[in-house]
């Protein structure tokens, strides 16, 4: 494409000056020179049109549910710049934005965006078979207590264990019918910055995050007693995107996705966003992606994470 416009640059320039400096004949008649001006004018409006249509294929328009740190505020967050890292492997800028789920739905299906951030909630409001998916990250479910309104440690074998303890979940908890199914008493909360201060209130016993959302609540709410706060790892999570089967740049844009992220796995960028938001060499084994390139990860350490700098913390939070 870029050797066609090229070309049709050149013979339009060629064109457009061809008229001031040569007379021009055609079977013994002077050829008029507003007709060298209209095949000038056409041949730009094609090479603007070529151009504009470039890089119109070099954008995908992305959105997800606000989760922080996942999905942050202004396009920000670990699966955000994932994405972008990896779409910018293969030429493509990632323009992503943060919007509520029926409306992110509502955009995918009238075409506004290529993708949403969020595919079990995708699924749940039109359906498995619509869309495609795509893993992104991965991380764990986990429940967090406070500690002082406790005896001692909440030792959970099993969700038939959680009975008689409130347990704050965020609205559209993939997990919210199974908790019910199990007879848990449920507490359903908007925002995840509530769940910090419900919790230390003892208006909920526990909260579910995944691992990453909750430490960084923590981190950004009540850094100092991080101490205080204790956690129970539940099962994996693997964090998804997902694209309309019947927009026809879908197969074209997981094609490139694949290979970005396949890329990033490779060549480390992928290894430097996690430690972006997990702290340097602190990324835990169920975030480590297969094949991923440089990472030398032993274990995991709370210590660790709450005094390096991260993504959305700033700067490092010393322990009282």
């Amino acid at each position: 494409m870029v050797l066609c416009c090229a070309r049709l640059f050149n013979f339009a320039f060629t064109l457009h000056y061809a008229r001031l400096i040569l007379p021009v004949h055609r079977c013994g008649a002077v050829v008029p020179i507003k007709t060298f001006s209209v095949f000038s004018l056409f041949f730009t409006l094609c090479l603007l049109s070529l151009l504009a249509k470039a890089k119109a294929d070099a954008v995908v328009e992305l959105a997800a549910p606000l989760y922080p740190p996942v999905y942050s505020a202004g396009g920000q967050g670990l699966a955000s710049d994932i994405l972008r890292a990896a779409f910018d492997e293969v030429g493509v800028e990632a323009r992503i934005q943060t919007v509520p789920i029926k409306r992110g739905v509502r955009m995918l299906e009238a075409g506004q965006i290529d993708g949403f951030g969020a595919a079990s909630l995708v699924a749940a409001e039109i359906g498995d078979r619509r869309i495609s998916r795509l893993p992104i990250f991965k991380d764990r479910a986990a429940w967090f207590y406070y500690r002082p309104n406790h005896s001692g440690p909440i030792v959970a074998k099993g969700l038939a264990s959680l009975k008689g303890y409130r347990i704050g979940v965020i609205v559209n908890s993939p997990f919210l019918e199974l908790y019910r199914s199990h007879g848990l008493d449920i507490i359903e909360i908007q925002t995840p910055q509530q769940l910090i201060g419900m919790v230390e209130k003892g208006r909920i016993d526990l909260f579910e995050a995944m691992m990453l959302t909750g430490l960084d609540l923590i981190k950004q709410f009540d850094p100092k007693h991080w101490h205080q706060f204790g956690f129970i790892p539940w099962v994996p999570i693997e964090g998804q995107i997902a694209f309309l089967n019947s927009n026809p740049t879908t197969p074209s844009l997981i094609l490139k996705l694949e290979q970005g992220l396949a890329r990033i796995r490779s060549n480390g960028r992928l290894l430097g966003i996690l430690e972006r938001y997990w702290g340097r060499g602190n990324v835990p084994n169920h975030a480590n992606p297969q094949g991923l390139s440089g990472a030398n990860i032993d274990s995991f350490s709370l210590k660790r994470f709450f005094n390096a700098p991260t993504a959305s913390s700033g700067e490092p939070v010393l322990p009282r």
